[in-house]
């Protein structure tokens, strides 16, 4: 038993299933492989203490989604398997992912941070085919399809992954703050698509690249040695500086740095440092929306 969690452990689910798909090898099972997305963030943004509760909430949400016929374990970290035997159908697993996604983007009464999401990946039992460490890799090949997807959504071994239907939008973050880049990271949904970038020249390139579309761009002077002032310079000789919003984040009552940010006559919108999960989440649903 895990003690975290009270579900099974690696070991003991592993054994639990692969019994199950020894005895019963002409049945039609499926394996759930299940990870919680941006969790690094939650630990580097929130401490450890949060990181442990939200797999707690995580796995009670598990728990009670799946029947007592099912296996449930985590198997290290923030990774979790389900084990759905005799299923009816396909679309009785579909269904089940699809409301776990739910549950945990619903986070109603949960105490847990909003951008937490879930990833899964399925694996469909093949006639006879009763060897778990095999069925494993096929639903960790899914999930890591999921991830790659865009994250928040579930892929099927060998079939291409089911997400919403979002345009996808890179943002681009100028900074040398780990703390800021960590926390524009959880912020937003879709986490892949935050760029970041270390000069001008970099910005540049990728507004120009046709396969982007960029509708903010975050530039950090919080840690700038001469409080953004080369830096405004710069972006003041950039043609899509004047079409593209650009979002400044200065130190907190550094006078400085915020007198040249707004002198520079280019920004859109001002946040300080440090910043929170929120301000930054509120910025991106509207610059998204334009």
């Amino acid at each position: 038993m895990d003690e975290m969690t009270h579900l099974l452990n690696k070991a003991t689910a592993e054994h639990a299933i692969s019994h199950i798909l020894l005895s019963t090898p002409e049945e039609l099972h499926a394996l759930f492989a299940i990870d919680i997305d941006n969790f690094k963030a939650v630990n580097d943004i929130f401490g450890h203490k949060m990181g442990d509760h939200t797999i707690s909430v995580v796995a009670g949400i598990l728990a009670s989604h799946f029947s007592g016929s099912d296996i449930i374990g985590r198997i290290g970290g923030d990774e979790f398997v389900a084990f759905m035997r005799d299923i009816a159908s396909r679309q009785a697993v579909y269904e089940k992912a699809q409301e776990l996604l739910d549950a945990i983007l619903d986070k109603e009464a949960l105490s847990i941070p909003e951008n937490v999401t879930i990833s899964i990946g399925i694996a469909f039992t093949e006639p006879y085919e009763t060897s778990y460490t095999t069925l494993f890799q096929k639903a960790d090949t899914a999930l890591g399809n999921s991830k790659k997807s865009g994250k928040q959504c579930f892929s099927e071994y060998g079939v291409s992954a089911q997400k919403p239907d979002t345009a996808m939008k890179n943002i681009l973050l100028y900074t040398h703050s780990r703390n800021v880049a960590s926390t524009l990271k959880f912020a937003y949904s879709y986490p892949d698509r935050l760029i970041k970038v270390s000069s001008v020249t970099e910005i540049r390139y990728a507004i120009m690249d046709k396969n982007n579309h960029v509708p903010a761009v975050f530039i950090d002077v919080s840690e700038t040695g001469d409080d953004g002032r080369q830096l405004w310079d710069e972006l003041s000789h950039e043609s899509w500086a004047s079409s593209t919003p650009i979002i400044a984040i200065c130190k907190e009552g550094n006078l400085t740095q915020i007198r040249n940010a707004i002198l520079s006559d280019l920004i859109n919108d001002l946040i300080f440092e440090p910043i929170d999960v929120e301000s930054i989440k509120r910025r991106i649903k509207k610059h998204q929306t334009l």
